[in-house]
């Protein structure tokens, strides 16, 4: 287990601080064995980003002057099932607050009152269903323009003049600070 010696010389268990071994670096997913389904992984998460319209791709140029880049990154990590999974966020925490948010809170339900609601149901004789929702943050459209980000490794991209692709965030990319909310809102 991982232990370290605390500040009073005791030695204390630090094991659930432990890399999830399912999450993978992209220097991990790329230079092991399976260097196309991680590639073909990334490849069909941009394009749902680029579907759903959470993305605007323009040339550097055209980014408004002053306007604050972000850069995002890849989580990969193989589900329980055994599939690849790529996801490409925002590095949330360059966001600011009044700039590129204003509110981030969204309500969740806590493990109790889920607990409560379903044995709410049994009592009283009733059927629970849960629902998923696919690409949920994406689907959510941004209120706050002027938002952009660098393109990620592998997808960098050039205009016909050489300029470099960048692109608008327009819909709530996974780690960005207001993207629960933005869901909430709309659902």
């Amino acid at each position: 287990p991982m232990v370290y010696r605390g500040a009073a010389g005791a030695i204390e268990d630090m094991s659930f601080m432990a890399r999830d071994p399912s999450v993978l670096t992209l220097a991990e997913a790329l230079g092991g064995g399976k260097r196309e389904t991680w590639v073909a992984a990334m490849i069909r998460s941009f394009e749902r980003v680029l579907k759903l319209k959470a993305l605007k791709l323009l040339e550097l140029k055209d980014v408004p002057a002053g306007a604050k880049m972000l850069d995002g990154g890849w989580k990969l990590y193989v589900k329980a099932c055994g599939t690849e999974r790529a996801r490409w966020f925002i590095k949330g925490f360059l966001q600011k607050f009044g700039e590129h948010f204003f509110e981030t809170f969204a309500p969740v339900v806590g493990m109790e009152s889920r607990m409560m609601h379903m044995a709410l149901a049994v009592h009283l004789g009733h059927e629970d269903a849960l629902f998923d929702v696919n690409d949920a943050f994406q689907t959510a459209r941004m209120l706050i323009k002027n938002m952009y980000v660098r393109m990620l490794p592998l997808f960098e991209m050039t205009g016909p003049g050489g300029t470099e692709i960048v692109a608008e965030v327009t819909g709530s990319i996974n780690g960005t600070k207001q993207g629960g909310r933005r869901f909430y809102d709309e659902l």
